[in-house]
């Protein structure tokens, strides 16, 4: 199997959760923007996945990833068959009006602003 180079990237960071152990990764845990990210390509190009692997500073650290990677795929393993979610269209939805909101505060604070 294809190795997958993790490297230090800069960048800005908005609370991702680490690919091995499914923890946030928090700001406050990366200085300067630095992030560990690797990208599985041959993930990607079968359309599995995107291909990007974020790594927490707690998995840089730890004496057995392969454990730290077994317990979080334990995990998701248990979810198959318990999961009630909500429809797409649901979700759409509730962003549109999300959006649309924000659309017209935007266009309100633009009125005030300019006196209208």
């Amino acid at each position: 199997m294809k190795k997958i180079d993790v490297k230090l990237t800069h960048q800005i960071l908005c609370r991702q959760a680490c690919t091995l152990c499914g923890n946030r990764i928090e700001e406050q845990q990366v200085r300067d923007d630095v992030l560990a990210q690797g990208h599985d390509s041959d993930a990607a190009r079968k359309g599995d996945v995107n291909g990007v692997v974020t790594v927490c500073a707690s998995c840089l650290a730890s004496e057995d990833i392969g454990a730290r990677i077994e317990q979080h795929a334990a995990w998701l393993r248990g979810l198959i068959g318990r999961l009630n979610l909500p429809a797409y269209a649901d979700y759409q939805a509730a962003e549109d009006e999300i959006a649309s909101a924000t659309d017209q505060a935007i266009e309100e604070a633009r009125r005030s602003a300019c006196g209208e």
